[in-house]
């Protein structure tokens, strides 16, 4: 799953309401403007679709600018939220702090720094969860049946720079 297949459904629904607004507006207007004269009515068209054009960018660019800042965030080991506008979930990601604990004896030594490694847990798929790790700047993959997970916060053993 991409982040634009996660994301898309919200912005599809802010999208799908502006062009709602952005109709009622020309609806509104035509009506104001007196629907007898064709150049009124082309003029409350022209406002309708620059107003959809409008509400449109800004969705788009404010999408954008909070994925980036949500990425920063996470990558310097803060917790990321889903945004919400309106109660309609906008950007549904959440990166949570992490902590893990093997399961075997196995894991324990195949993966000996991972438990007091400072993660983000990402999510899972496929068997795995995902995780990134704060300090070495990389993915981390573990398969689910291997460890306990404990999201909200980091081990004891992980410092990272507020």
């Amino acid at each position: 799953m991409t982040v634009l297949t996660v994301a898309l459904p919200g912005v599809a629904t802010l999208l799908l309401v502006s062009v709602v607004v952005a109709w009622l507006v020309y609806q509104l207007l035509a009506l104001l403007l007196s629907p007898s004269k064709q150049a009124n009515r082309e003029r409350a068209r022209g406002i309708a679709v620059l107003l959809f054009a409008v509400v449109a960018l800004i969705v788009t660019i404010v999408a954008v600018a909070k994925s980036v800042n949500d990425a920063s965030n996470a990558k310097e080991g803060e917790n990321v939220e889903p945004t919400r506008v309106l109660e309609i979930t906008l950007l549904p990601w959440r990166v949570e702090r992490a902590s893990i604990r093997p399961l075997s004896k196995d894991v324990r030594q195949a993966l000996p720094d991972l438990a007091s490694a400072c993660l983000m847990y990402l999510g899972e798929g496929d068997g795995m969860l995902v995780f990134y790790d704060v300090k070495d700047g990389h993915a981390v993959r573990i398969p689910v049946s291997s460890i306990a997970l404990k999201t909200g916060e980091f081990p004891s053993g992980c410092h990272v720079p507020d």
